[in-house]
């Protein structure tokens, strides 16, 4: 059986009171089998979650369906971003939000195109563009998704009636992060 010690602090002269509510129901509280700060609705710690930042440096051209390469790490805090298949994997299950922005350049002709964020294949968000004569044109996509930590993974595509480029200067990019977990 495990025990439960008080260890006050040397220096300290408050009181701690830990106060329960006024029920007729047994509650549990199951704190972490690991060492760190339990937050409280006053605590001013934000609670630490997983989050992600890709780009791309390519300025290769695409019209089909295509995955977008993403190529440069800007930050991950838990190295769940796939650099290799260009997807996120998170390994725990939760509700996030995905942003996803792409940026070509192309002729002056009329633009049609697409993209996607897809979750384990499926498209789970889209957006769709048509624009007149403009060599550059930029698309934004988001979505929560519901992830379960394991198997799932997201995704971004992007698809033009043209042949359009990834443009330098102006990042095409992924970003996402856990709203909560399930």
């Amino acid at each position: 059986m495990s025990k439960i010690r008080l260890t006050p602090n040397a220096s300290g002269t408050g009181t701690v009171t830990l106060t329960v509510p006024s029920t007729s129901t047994d509650r549990t509280v199951t704190l972490p089998d690991e060492t760190g700060t339990v937050l409280t609705t006053e605590s001013t710690v934000p609670p630490k979650v997983p989050a992600f930042n890709v780009n791309i440096t390519s300025t290769a051209g695409f019209s089909t369906q295509t995955k977008v390469p993403f190529n440069t790490v800007v930050f991950d805090t838990d190295s769940w971003f796939d650099t290799t298949n260009n997807r996120y994997v998170p390994q725990q299950a939760g509700y996030y939000f995905f942003s996803s922005i792409v940026n070509t350049s192309g002729s002056n002709s009329p633009v049609y195109g697409q993209i996607n964020i897809r979750k384990s294949g499926t498209v789970f968000a889209e957006r769709f563009i048509s624009i007149s004569n403009n060599q550059f044109n930029s698309v934004h996509v988001t979505g929560i998704i519901d992830l379960n930590g394991s198997t799932d993974y997201v995704e971004t595509f992007a698809q033009y009636n043209t042949t359009r480029f990834f443009r330098n200067g102006m990042p095409t990019q992924m970003t996402g992060f856990l709203i909560r977990t399930l």
